[in-house]
């Protein structure tokens, strides 16, 4: 069955899927104006140890938002388990925002080498295009895990993080990207992409191409209405927030 096979190099009669995997890849380039596109990895978390473990060494400074702040709370484990130094990006509790306007005094006293943005709790954007400009002067990589906000980035009702400067757009494809359990990784840059794509082919053997078949469909669909269905999104978050903030919540 297509549905379990392999998509290597030496897999024989695989050609359906490559092709699959070509077309799928092609629609989300299109969809998030991305020049290279990885559906290899199998799922949000799967993403974030391909691109920590990836474009970071050992010893190397790494920036995250703080669990409390509304981080992963895996996103340590994974950096501690790669031998980085970890740093919580400032944030604004009031605005809910990363704080860029101190984000450079923090860089000043611990120059950082990679930036993960990886909000599990997304109620406004970040000024993602500053803090690549700050990230800039020390030549370090800003990654944007976008799993809860994908499908609202598609439909053009959030923000793309890659025209806001960021190296790296990541995430599952299974919350507002309403498709199966996978992930994606895509990016602009070549030497990023190489990098990445080099890891994978360790990590990964099977892409689970029954999901990759399923996020096809997912990602046809979302070219098709995702639009509609995205502002609908923004819309009734919006009005579910004023109720609960009218009854006190």
């Amino acid at each position: 069955m297509l549905s379990n096979r392999y998509i290597l190099d030496d897999f024989p009669n695989n050609l359906e899927l490559r092709e699959i995997q070509e077309y799928v890849n092609d629609a989300l380039s299109r969809m998030y104006k991305a020049r290279h596109v990885s559906t290899a990895p199998l799922s949000g978390m799967n993403c974030m140890e391909l691109i920590i473990g990836s474009l970071a060494k050992n010893g190397d400074n790494i920036y995250v938002l703080d669990p409390m702040d509304g981080g992963h709370g895996s996103t340590q484990r994974i950096c501690q388990l790669y031998g980085l130094k970890l740093n919580h990006l400032p944030y604004d509790n009031d605005r809910n925002v990363i704080d860029v306007d101190i984000l450079e005094r923090a860089f000043a006293r611990s120059r950082p080498d990679i930036i993960y943005v990886d909000n599990t709790i997304v109620l406004f954007y970040s000024d993602i295009n500053r803090l690549k400009q700050l990230a800039s002067a020390y030549g370090a990589t800003v990654v944007y895990d976008g799993s809860h906000v994908l499908g609202l980035i598609a439909g053009g009702a959030f923000p793309n993080p890659l025209e806001d400067g960021a190296d790296v757009l990541n995430g599952s494809t299974h919350k507002t990207f309403f498709g199966p359990q996978k992930g994606i990784i895509m990016t602009n840059d070549d030497k990023t992409f190489k990098t990445v794509k080099l890891l994978s082919s360790d990590f990964i053997s099977s892409t689970h191409t029954g999901n990759l078949l399923a996020l096809y469909m997912a990602t046809l669909e979302i070219e098709q209405y995702g639009a509609e269905y995205a502002h609908k999104v923004v819309r009734n978050a919006k009005a579910l927030g004023k109720e609960l903030l009218a009854r006190g919540g």
